[in-house]
């Protein structure tokens, strides 16, 4: 069986509808603490509103989506998708999956090695279309298999 997977990563709409679920919840706990008699009413309040502007800047500006080709030997290659089909900017940069990525049956925390440095990208079933979540998952475990075996 093949592992070669070719699928558009983007983040997830269930964790974004969350984050500013949360963010909703931290506005509301400011104003509730603000306005009542409790020991650490105001501080607390300026904690909840620190929170909430961290989250509604988390929401603004990870919107970056990947296009993530992975071959039948396990060779990986990472671009920046700008939608229409084909990755924008430069070719797609080789990477390796690096050790203590995460793999879980919802969700995987991909740590790539690229040029630049290190990026850990988030995946969530809702990140991929269709059935490209599993395909991604047993591509991994696949890559991660091979790599416990060469070290």
């Amino acid at each position: 069986m093949s592992i070669a997977v070719s699928l558009v990563l983007r983040p997830a709409f269930g964790m974004r509808c969350c984050m500013a679920l949360w963010c909703g919840g931290a506005c509301v706990a400011a104003v509730a603490l603000a306005g009542g008699a409790y020991a650490l009413g105001w501080p607390g309040a300026a904690v909840s509103v620190a929170a909430a502007l961290f989250l509604a800047t988390c929401l603004c500006q990870d919107r970056t989506a990947y296009q993530l080709d992975i071959s039948g030997v396990g060779q990986l290659r990472l671009a920046v998708y700008q939608g229409g089909g084909s990755a924008a900017g430069p070719p797609a940069d080789l990477v390796r999956l690096m050790p203590g990525s995460t793999l879980w049956p919802g969700f995987l925390l991909l740590r790539f090695r690229t040029s630049d440095g290190v990026l850990a990208l988030p995946v969530w079933r809702g990140s991929v279309s269709g059935d490209g979540f599993r395909a991604l998952a047993v591509a991994c475990r696949a890559i991660a298999a091979r790599a416990g075996t060469d070290e």
